[in-house]
């Protein structure tokens, strides 16, 4: 945030510009997420919500995390991160030694940059859809569930 400053050395005041309506419905949301998970533990109705905003770009999913909401993600996942950073370092070394190697050939520098360029952008579409199949799958589990209980009252 910005710090506005009195700019009189013999009173250092400083302040702060803040949002205090956005503050007080972020500490709502909070209030009402961890009282609701004190009352009833194994609802799972928050991260519902949370699944469904993320994956439609609904501004409320940002709320949603400033209460502590948190998205369930397989086990495989931080493996998967780890296999895609391997994966782009050994895809941008071989390129890097052939630019160093050849010497000042600027059409191998581009080379190398719109390979790199490339490499970031599919990487970054991957992960995309990496994680909206697994928001799609926890929604599906989640509507699964819901009419697993529904059939049994």
């Amino acid at each position: 945030m910005p710090e506005l400053s009195t700019g009189d050395p013999e009173c250092p005041a400083h302040f702060r510009l803040r949002d205090v309506t956005y503050e007080k419905l972020c500490a709502l949301a909070k209030a009402a997420y961890r009282s609701d998970r004190q009352m009833n533990a194994g609802s799972h109705e928050w991260e519902f919500a949370l699944n469904v905003s993320k994956l439609n770009g609904h501004p409320m999913c940002w709320l949603l995390q400033w209460a502590g909401v948190k998205q369930r993600r397989p086990w495989w996942d931080g493996w998967l991160l780890v296999a895609a950073a391997l994966l782009f370092i050994a895809a941008t070394v071989p390129g890097m030694l052939l630019v160093a190697d050849g010497g000042k050939a600027l059409w191998r520098w581009a080379i190398v940059g719109a390979g790199y360029i490339g490499l970031v952008l599919f990487m970054r579409i991957v992960s995309r859809r990496i994680d909206e199949r697994q928001l799609e799958q926890n929604i599906e589990r989640r509507r699964d569930a819901s009419r697993f209980v529904g059939t049994l009252t």
